[in-house]
């Protein structure tokens, strides 16, 4: 899971046909939670954004769209403006506007040392999962928070129970 409304899925060896398990999978989750969804399906993490930010709005896809070994898979990219891809922020979209790289197929046509130098490695990273290179894996996926703090120090050390309720009982009043 990536966040609340997405997730990610490896298919890698379990699945044959994979337009069709991409339609099944569409199906299974809209009868069962009434949630239309779209499915992109690709090498990478970030390809499968870009697939699914298409999935969603072309009439053509049926909701669905696999750009694993596509013909499309340019075309997509080209389809895609930079600021729209996962990992680029407003500040790097600006940047790489006014450098004249406006699509996705723009970025992954810029040179690896031009990319580290305006991006860094982070940039670099997006760059070659757009290129179809596996960058982030299972493991590096963020994981969601599980909790939300608030933190506040002591001005000395509390070693009674007591002084600990007191002042946690002012924080929580406060």
């Amino acid at each position: 899971q990536y966040s609340i409304d997405e997730c990610f899925l490896g298919i890698t060896g379990i699945v044959d046909d994979i337009d069709e398990y991409g339609q099944e999978v569409q199906v299974k989750v809209e009868k069962w939670t009434g949630i239309p969804v779209g499915i992109g399906i690709a090498e990478t993490k970030t390809l499968a954004k870009v697939a699914n930010r298409i999935a969603k709005v072309s009439k053509k896809t049926g909701g669905v769209l696999n750009l694993v070994g596509s013909q499309w898979q340019a075309q997509a990219l080209e389809r895609t403006e930079v600021g729209d891809v996962w990992g680029i922020g407003k500040q790097f979209t600006k940047k790489l506007n006014r450098n004249g790289v406006k699509t996705a197929l723009d970025l992954i046509n810029q040179p690896d040392g031009w990319i580290r130098k305006e991006m860094g490695v982070g940039g670099l990273k997006t760059v070659r999962e757009l290129r179809g290179e596996d960058c982030i894996g299972f493991d590096n996926i963020p994981q969601p928070k599980q909790t939300t703090l608030e933190s506040r120090s002591f001005g000395q050390t509390i070693t009674e129970l007591d002084e600990l309720i007191n002042a946690v009982s002012v924080f929580a009043t406060t």
